[in-house]
């Protein structure tokens, strides 16, 4: 039988390590930001990806779009893609 106390141990050790390699990366990626000038229109441009990235993952998780293989559903594509990164 788990012992609760070890489990909830071994889950608050995972997310706090977890966070922090994110924050780690935050900090990493500011400080190059930081460091390397950008052109304002390439920041926007960059800006509008990631805004977009994040709505259209948001959409996914939420169910409502599946994205490129949805789009085809004729097309075994989305099969193939998966087998090849899947390495099968």
């Amino acid at each position: 039988m788990r012992q609760p106390a070890r489990l909830a141990g071994l889950l608050l050790g995972y997310n706090l390590g977890r966070v922090t390699s994110y924050m780690c990366a935050g900090v990493l990626a500011a400080t190059l930001g930081t460091l390397v000038g950008i052109a304002p229109g390439a920041r926007l441009a960059l800006q509008v990806i990631a805004a977009t990235m994040l709505i259209l993952m948001a959409l996914y998780i939420a169910d409502w779009w599946k994205g490129y293989c949805a789009s085809k559903p004729w097309d075994d594509t989305c099969g193939d893609i998966w087998n090849l990164w899947a390495g099968t």
